[in-house]
């Protein structure tokens, strides 16, 4: 449902025909009909559509926790009320008032139920070993409202390289050019002489020194380069595509060989690369003139010849530059001419930098180190230049020799796909930033102000984007050497780039830095050291002020003493918020540090303690004057140790900057300004919105061709080029879903004719012999022209010429057709807006055209006879009639009084009159408006919109998209006028492009169907340089919201009149798919460019490429985190639908659905598959077409919403038949479906069952877990253990209910608790699990215990489950008997002879001579001597003995030397640490005990002692299966250093584990027990198997009513280390206090629980466990993520085998799990498994004559029950239901699903309490969802 609330059900869905009702949150529009009073009552202080940000903004969302039987009037009222409605439902309408009232009960409960909203967290070191590759990129950007709107100050850190050429190289071009921000120069030599660079130089340093400016000098290489041969008679040649031309590979003549093409049609053209042929092979591709032809390679002729085919037609001139994707170019990085620049120029005038073009490897930078060093230029640094594939692929290499790297996207985007560069630019950012290397953007930046003041709003969001990836530097080209605006794009760069630094999430950057830095290698002290300061920077820069920006006045600054410059490269690599002033004495480290981030260079002689006193203050001074010094602000120092250098030991110093001028303070705690309270607050807390970008980049993904399907739409707008047929269906041809026209002043019938024909071509899509189509239903969206302001028409329809400096007559008029001209130089426009004279005062910038041409007023004229600015104009913009004058001269106005002149006739509203700032042309029926503020309509509708608005209702448009919209008002407008012609289905598209917008954008949101990102608009009312940031801003809330979300105005603007795209324009298309934009506006490049067809197939490029490198992953993860919690349960459905997706890689998701809100739902979440949308209304189908990655699929006919089977085949059909999925068996590729559909009753979803939403996973094929055959468990060396927790003080000091406790107990059973009371009350306490321990008794003793133990659980009843357990003695090692059975004492020191005397060790006596002091022992293990070697320990007596091996005597004894003193007796222990011991598992007496009680007695477990092999545990289940324990579970007891060096096998095989402490702790040393355990643990949740953690727990209660503080928090951190149960042994079995142990153990294990943070744990699990799950693990996984974000009470499993309850329960689900299963053992099983409470029924097939439904709701009815019994549940709340598709056991095709139980009193067929949600249904106990609004 929409987010609306209501309103969304007479917009979304099916017509309804008794008219538009207005619902209570619509009353703007109208009375309240009756039928309604009463829902609007109910709904009084429910806040049901509160926005996300509002949410955001308070942060966690914390409310008090009530009674479950305790219902606030704001539950009950509207509760009550459905009750009543659905007595008397008499319609539809009256059955969608029941279900929206029953919406707002499930609301408020929730919001009442809701606890601390704990998004996942996870600490930067906890990297998933498959993902901690680089390759792995995030960046985040936090953007708040004032980030957008406010004027703050800001330190520019992101430097400018600026290109010299004829347009700046004048000394007064290069002192304007450092003023403006030039950091530094670049010399191309691709152009010019020696001693024209010369000349230029010299010039700057001239300049240079005169400012005082350290600006660096780089030179750049021409590099190696191919070019195409001279042509005969020097004449162009045509290339036609299709034919054959002869390529010959003339080498070094290319200067004088002539290529021709003859009458005859033959071909021959020359290359400059000699080795061609031997290059490249048939099949590659040749690129000419910048790409501009393309040439297939069809066989290789000869050595020097080679026959291709020409791909597209184009003229061909001589010497054109030629590009080979995907060859290494056999050609010297530097030629001969490279290297007389390099030695003779750079080298010989010390130069800063040298840029080597194509770079292709690591060697290519030796080269020229070598080349450079040989000419004495050691200071020179390399900057390696990434523009071939080969660069790309050796990059790593490359950046490990390299100074630095250049982005050179221009010849880069002609080696691999153009559409990718944006995925390579981030790669090669993200790789520089993580070695600390500096990287510069370039090509095409700012490409338009080469001939236009302004540059697009492509290239603006282009440049801030490359700030946002973390490029040091961006790069001005042709801007500055040869444009006409050189400092104009310098000034606009840095503006661009200061602005985007606003939105850098430093701390993220910081930490993200020094995760990957991880996986490379250990940092130095002095990195480690430095890196510090950064991260105190980031500490101390503190938003004081709450806007949600973080600006220059709020930070601190560095300062770092570097003589090498490495110390500042070092601070940078960690991108500090704030400036780093770089201090110097060795000037050239300064010219570097001016292109790293953030270095301001400062020079300083330095020599001794007192100067670097002075050199502070002197940077104090540097920082005033540069706008970034404030007093009372921090000031973090860097110096050596013992020397004032930083460059190898360095120390950190903080001060503190006092008032005055140069004044310092030492800082210390107490003395600190605009401190704060220190308090514990979330990462997700503030104004600011994090932006996250999230992309998987390899270097091969980049190169190659990926199949991907596009999910990101394009809209076409339609105008004069795309009217014809032919190109509306080329657009369309090409993936264009959406067809816009938007209403100018043309007549209505013109636009009635453009649409029929325009419908019918629509139409035709459907047909499926039209092969794979991007839509088969494509939409329709109108734009009215909205309250803008616009210039009337030309006289002549002539475009006007304004020229800078001219004179403009701005003429008010409400004649639209009023005739503008020009006439002797001046200009006179007529605008549209009769208030324009009082709306303008003196000194206002006018932009027209959308700043194509701009004005200055310097003089406004007001109409006569008005009497003052404000009451001139009626509210409709009409001359007001009043009796006194008003004029405006120089922006003062003059009252005349009554009896004021009479209108002026020529003006009649008056006249502005300015000046011209920025020339253009300017046509008719422009935009008008003020820089910086919003000249619009008062009237938000006039009399054409309106029309235009009832046009769309009659032809049945699917959007209207509304420019200027302000607040709500103005969408209810719009809503009101649609709704009232039967347009209730038309969705509204509101543009954001002013101030008032973006401050009501929470609002706008919510009352929009989409918003629209109005770019160019926007750009003239706020800083256009800030455009970047409100971008990010606006999608990243209307994600989070799940409204589409457009962005638009100049994407392609370029392909107006150009066949190809700017580099700017490719990474800023890439760029609003990376940010999530669900669809991106194409306006004037399909409605009147030269080339729409190459327009749209060229973005539809980009955005296929570009979508290959998202993350869907982690992409999943931040919308997760970051919306509100808790969801509604159909969002909670829709978006664990979308998880498990990803988690099984399936091929396809489907929804089948007659509404629209749970394809939003899953729209929102960003799957990577296609979304098929299934559905019989074609209005939902035609929506599609705005939503990320749906595809409508429109069915019609009365069968398919009835035959399942049907439905689901038409979907594979339609599938492969637009190459969605192949769903093909054995094809290496996963097949799975997953369909969100309705209720089992109705598939097709409908606004009435949203909260029945359910997810299915069909297999077509096999599924993608079997495909790819993932490792098992835990993958990676090391493990890391992860736990995460959450306390509060109502958890610490209040109480806590031990009934839902999830961790299990293990006891013990011996004479302290066997007889009937004791295992009754150990029952009653909490006994989960009776271990029988089989180193002591006889059978006949256990029997009589275990007989006993049945009397008594069958007393309790079934519901009480308790599990057996048989624990194995195991094989041991024990000392022989001593002589008289006397102790012998070992004295520390003493030698000591061990026999090895086997099986005799109970007749065979040691003894010790006490005269000789000679000591024999012997132990029972007859192959000690063969397995231990010297050395190796023996410990004895639980370790109370020590012997270290001295010697091998022979096969039966060894020399020992004993390492303590202590008496030894007979018959003890041994353990041998290290040792592989070869004794079988099972002993004999270990196999009786298997067998013949075991599984005689059917028994639960066994728990095998000393398991040290896989071997161990497969020869255990051969002796189980052989006395028929097929149902016993096998528990492994890891107690040995064997068990622990085979542990992943071992887990492999067992289906439990046991963390035995005690003989561990005998193997290994005993403080790394814990250590193990964690181990252990952490494997075993990976793999999905359960643990016990025993011995020792509380081992103080043997004797002690209390434990020890230590025991206790031990039992603590088991649960948070994950176990799943807790062992007692001799607390329970011979213990004083066995209840009270129980008892006392359950408390600790809940307590413990109640402050695990489940969400963060969830997230770890799946992080670390192998890729692609099979299907019912991704369901399980998604149940568990579901419960906790719909803050469900239960969850409620169906399982036959105890698969499905397995999984659901290895991701720690927050709540307990209900299993329903016909399996006794598996009831039983699940008494050990985290979690778990078994219902065990008869069946889980329907009864005969019953649904597969009716079953289900039976059984749920049954658990819930069951449930509150048990006192896991209060008896209202949510649960996740996860069951079979085809039956009710989940374990092969499960089904997940939320419903929404209400405990009632009454009767039922369990008792006296009944199960009711009031349904339709007239079952005594029932059972229903609700959802809350999505």
């Amino acid at each position: 449902m929409g987010g609306r609330g209501s309103k969304s059900v007479q917009h979304d869905e099916n017509h309804n025909p008794r008219g538009p009702i207005t619902w209570p949150l619509d009353q703007k529009r109208g009375a309240t009909p009756a039928c309604t009073a009463q829902l609007s009552e109910a709904n009084k202080g429910v806040p049901h559509v509160e926005s996300v940000s509002s949410r955001l903004n308070r942060g966690m969302k914390v409310s008090s926790a009530v009674s479950f039987g305790q219902l606030s009037d704001e539950i009950t009222r509207p509760l009550n009320t459905a009750r009543a409605v659905l007595n008397s439902v008499h319609s539809r309408m009256d059955l969608l008032q029941e279900f929206h009232l029953r919406e707002t009960a499930a609301a408020a409960f929730k919001r009442e139920k809701a606890l601390d909203w704990l998004p996942e967290y996870r600490p930067v070191s906890v990297v998933p070993p498959s993902r901690g590759a680089i390759t792995h990129l995030e960046r985040v950007t936090r953007v708040s409202m004032a980030a957008i709107l406010s004027d703050v100050p800001v330190g520019r850190k992101t430097k400018i390289v600026c290109t010299l050429g004829p347009s700046c190289w004048s000394e007064e071009g290069l002192t304007q050019l450092l003023d403006a921000g030039m950091d530094v120069a670049r010399f191309n030599f691709s152009h010019g002489t020696h001693e024209a660079h010369q000349q230029v130089l010299d010039r700057l340093r001239k300049v240079a020194e005169a400012k005082k400016s350290f600006v660096g000098f780089l030179l750049d290489t021409k590099g190696p380069e191919i070019r195409t041969a001279m042509l005969r008679d020097g004449k162009d040649i045509q290339l036609v595509a299709g034919q054959d031309v002869t390529v010959v590979a003339v080498g070094d003549e290319y200067v004088r060989w002539e290529g021709y093409k003859e009458a005859t049609g033959e071909t021959k053209i020359g290359i400059s690369y000699a080795k061609l042929c031997q290059s490249i092979k048939p099949g590659g591709i040749i690129l000419l003139a910048d790409g501009a032809i393309s040439i297939e390679v069809v066989t290789i002729l000869s050595d020097t010849e080679l026959m291709g085919r020409v791909i597209n037609s184009h003229k061909l001139g001589q010497r054109k530059n030629c590009n080979l994707p995907g060859v290494h170019v056999d050609l010297p990085v530097l030629s001969p001419k490279d290297i007389d620049d390099v030695q003779n120029f750079a080298v010989k005038n010390k130069m800063d930098f040298v840029a080597a073009s194509f770079v292709q490897s690591a060697e290519d930078v030796r080269l020229i180190r070598r080349v450079l060093d040989e000419a004495g230029g050691y200071f020179v640094k390399i900057i390696a230049k990434i523009e071939n594939e080969a660069g790309l692929r050796n990059i790593d290499e490359i950046l490990a020799e390299t100074d630095g790297v250049m982005v050179a996207r221009g010849d880069l985007a002609m080696e691999v796909p153009a559409e990718k560069i944006a995925l390579a630019q981030k790669m090669i950012i993200a790789k520089a930033n993580v070695l600390g290397k500096v990287v510069i953007t370039a090509t095409q930046m700012l490409e338009s102000m080469t001939a236009s003041p302004l540059p697009t709003r492509a290239e603006m969001t282009d440049v801030a984007n490359a700030v946002f990836d973390g490029t040091d530097a961006v790069m001005l080209s042709g801007e500055t050497a040869n444009g006409r605006y050189p400092f104009d794009a310098v000034r606009t760069m840095a503006h661009i780039v200061e602005y985007a630094e606003l939105g850098v999430d430093y701390s993220f950057h910081h930490d993200w830095v020094k995760r990957y830095n991880s996986c490379l290698a250990p940092v130095s002290p002095l990195e480690a050291t430095l890196a510090g300061v950064a991260k105190s920077a980031i500490t101390f820069s503190m938003d004081s002020n709450g806007d949600g920006v973080l600006d220059a006045s709020e930070g601190c600054i560095a300062v770092v003493f570097t003589r090498s410059g490495r110390a500042g490269q070092l601070i940078s690599k960690y991108r500090p918020p704030c400036p780093v002033i770089t201090i110097s004495d060795h000037d050239w480290v300064l010219r570097h540090a001016s292109l790293t981030y953030g270095l301001y260079p400062l020079h300083a002689d330095v020599t001794g303690p007192s100067d670097v006193r002075k050199a502070i203050n002197a940077a104090i001074e540097y920082g005033r004057k540069r706008g970034f010094v404030y007093d009372g602000k921090n000031i973090l120092v860097a110096t050596g140790s013992g020397e004032p250098w930083a460059d190898n030991v360095a120390e950190v110093g903080v001060d503190q900057i006092g008032s005055g001028a140069t004044k310092l303070v030492r800082a210390v705690s107490s003395g600190l300004t605009n401190t704060a309270c220190i308090e514990y607050k979330s990462p997700f807390v503030g104004n600011a919105i994090a932006c996250v970008q999230t992309l998987q980049i390899t270097p091969q993904l980049i190169i190659d061709r990926v199949f991907n399907f596009r999910s990101t739409k394009i809209i076409a707008t339609l105008g004069p080029s795309s009217f014809a047929t032919a190109k509306l269906d080329a657009m369309l041809d090409l993936g264009v879903s959406l067809v816009r026209f938007f209403f100018h002043e043309e007549p209505l019938p013109f636009y009635q004719g453009l649409l029929e024909r325009v419908r019918e071509q629509l139409r035709r899509r459907s047909d499926p012999s039209l092969g794979p189509v991007y839509t088969t239903v494509p939409g329709l969206m109108a734009t009215i022209k909205g309250p803008e302001v616009r210039t009337t028409q030309l006289r002549g329809h002539t475009p006007l010429e304004l020229s800078v400096g001219q004179t403009v007559t701005l003429v008010p008029t409400d004649d639209s057709m009023y005739k503008s001209y020009s006439a002797e130089g001046s200009h006179v426009i007529g605008i549209h807006f009769p208030p324009l004279a009082r709306k303008l005062r003196v000194g206002d910038v006018v932009v027209l055209s959308e700043g194509a041409v701009t004005i200055k007023v310097t003089d406004v004229q007001l109409p006569r006879g008005a009497a003052s600015s404000s009451d001139a104009f009626s509210s409709n913009g009409a001359l007001a009639a009043s009796s006194a004058g008003v004029s405006a001269s120089n922006g003062s106005l003059d009252l005349d009084g009554p009896g004021a002149e009479q209108p002026d006739p020529d003006f009649p509203f008056g006249k502005v009159v300015a000046t011209v700032l920025i020339g253009g042309t300017l046509v008719e029926d422009r935009v008008v408006d003020i820089a910086g503020g919003s000249l619009l309509h008062e009237d938000f509708l006039d009399e054409r919109d309106r029309e235009a608005l009832i046009f769309c209702c009659k032809n049945g448009v699917d959007f209207v998209s509304v420019p200027h919209v302000r607040s709500q008002e103005d969408i209810l407008a719009v809503r009101n006028v649609l709704d009232t012609h039967g347009g209730a289905r038309i969705k509204i598209v509101s543009h954001v492009n002013n101030v008032s917008a973006i401050r009501n954008f929470d609002e706008l949101l919510e009352y929009s169907d989409a918003v629209l990102v109005s770019r160019a608009n926007l750009g003239m009312r706020i800083p256009a340089a800030k455009v970047a940031l409100a971008q990010k801003w606006m999608i990243a809330k209307a994600n989070l919201k799940g409204r589409p979300i457009i962005v638009s105005a100049q994407m392609m603007y370029s392909m107006v009149n150009s066949p190809r795209p700017t580099r700017a324009e490719i990474t800023d298309c890439a760029n609003a798919l990376y940010d999530g934009a669900d669809a991106i506006f194409l306006r004037e490049e399909t409605a009147i460019g030269s080339f729409v067809e190459r327009t749209v197939a060229i973005a539809a490029d980009i955005l296929k490429d570009a979508g290959v490198g998202v993350d869907a992953y982690a992409q999943l993860n931040y919308l997760r985190n970051y919306t509100p919690k808790p969801m509604s349960t159909l969002e909670c459905l829709c978006s664990s639908a979308v998880k498990a997706a990803i988690d099984m890689k399936a091929a396809l998701v489907a929804v089948i659905t007659d509404t629209s809100a749970p394809v939003r739902a899953i729209a929102k979440y960003r799957p990577p598959q296609a979304i098929v949308v299934v559905t019989t209304k074609p209005h939902v189908a035609k929506q599609c077409n705005l939503v990320y990655g749906c595809v409508p699929l429109l069915l019609r006919g009365g069968k398919m919403s009835k035959d399942e089977e049907h439905v689901i085949q038409q979907v594979i059909h339609f599938a492969r038949t637009q190459k969605l999925a192949a769903f093909k068996d054995g094809d290496s590729e996963g097949d799975q479906l997953i369909v969100v559909q309705g209720p089992s009753n109705r598939m097709f979803a409908t606004e009435e069952d949203l909260a029945e939403i359910q997810f299915v996973t069909h297999i077509i094929g096999q599924e993608s877990a079997a495909v790819a055959g993932p490792g098992e468990g835990y993958q990676g060396a090391d493990t890391i253990s992860y736990r995460s927790t959450k306390v509060g003080l109502d958890l610490v000091c209040g109480p806590t209910d031990t009934r839902t406790r999830k961790t299990k107990v293990v006891c013990t059973l011996g004479p302290a608790c066997w007889s009937r009371e004791g295992l009754e009350m150990l029952v009653e306490t909490g006994l989960n699990v009776a271990r029988f321990n089989f180193s002591h008794g006889s059978h006949a003793g256990h029997q009589e215990v275990l007989d006993r133990l049945r009397e008594v659980l069958e007393a309790k009843g079934a519901t009480h489950r308790v599990a057996l357990l048989l624990d194995t003695k195991g094989p041991e090692i024990r000392t022989a008997m001593l002589r008289g059975g006397k102790d012998i004492q070992l004295v520390a020191g003493q030698d000591v002879t061990v026999v090895a005397v086997g099986a005799e060790y109970d007749k065979w006596e040691g003894y010790k001579d006490e005269a000789t002091g000679e000591t024999k022992i012997g132990l029972s293990y007859a192959q000690l001597c063969r397995d231990v070697k010297p050395g190796g320990m023996i410990k004895i007596g639980d370790g109370l003995i020590t012997l270290e091996v001295v010697e091998i005597l022979s096969d039966r004894e060894l020399r020992a030397r004993a390492l303590n003193s202590k008496s030894l007796g007979q018959r003890k222990n041994v353990n041998l640490p290290g040792v592989h011991v070869d004794l079988p598992v099972l002993g004999p007496n270990d196999i009786k005990d298997v067998q013949n009680f075991a599984a005689k007695n059917e028994m639960d477990f066994v728990a095998a002692s000393f398991v040290q092999s896989a071997d161990d545990v497969r020869f255990i289940r051969r002796v189980l299966d052989e006395a028929g324990g097929h149902g016993v579970r096998i528990i492994s007891k890891i107690e040995s250093t064997a068990g622990l060096v085979n542990y992943d096998d071992i887990l492999r095989e067992s289906d439990g584990i046991m963390v035995a402490r005690g003989d561990l702790a005998m193997e290994i040393p005993s403080e790394k027990v814990a250590l193990a355990q964690k181990m252990m643990i952490t494997k075993a949740n990976i793999a999905g198997k359960f643990i016990i953690t025993a011995t020792q727990m509380l081992e103080s209660m043997t004797a002690s009513p209390l434990p020890t503080r230590a025991e206790m928090t031990d039992v603590a951190n088991a649960v948070f280390d994950g176990t799943d149960a807790v062992m007692l042994s001799g607390e329970t079995a011979g213990g004083k206090f066995p209840d009270t142990a129980v008892r006392t153990m359950a408390a600790i294990v809940a307590n413990a629980e109640n402050g695990s943070a489940y969400v963060s744990t969830q997230a770890f699990l799946r992080d670390h466990t192998p890729k692609p799950f099979g299907i019912t693990e991704a369901s399980g996984v998604s149940g568990v993520a579901a419960a906790k974000d719909c803050n469900a009470q239960l969850h409620i499993t169906f399982t036959s085998g105890g698969y499905a309850s397995r999984m659901a329960s290895k991701y720690r689900p927050a709540v307990p799990q209900v299993v329903i299963t016909d399996n006794e053992a598996v009831a039983n099983q699940a008494s050990v498994v985290f979690g778990q409470y078994a219902l065990l029924v008869d069946s889980l097939k329907p009864a005969e004559g019953s649904s597969l439904a009716a079953a289900a709701d039976e059984l749920v009815v049954r658990a819930a029950a069951f449930a509150q019994e048990q006192g896991l549940w209060n008896g209202l709340g949510t649960a996740i239901l996860l069951h079979g598709r085809d039956t009710l056991n989940a374990d092969k095709q499960p089904v997940l699903r939320a419903v929404d139980l209400v405990y009632t009193l009454g009767t039922g067929p369990y008792g006296t309490r009944t199960i009711s949600t009031g349904g339709s249904s007239t079952r005594t106990a029932m059972y229903r969802s609700f959802s809350l609004a999505v």
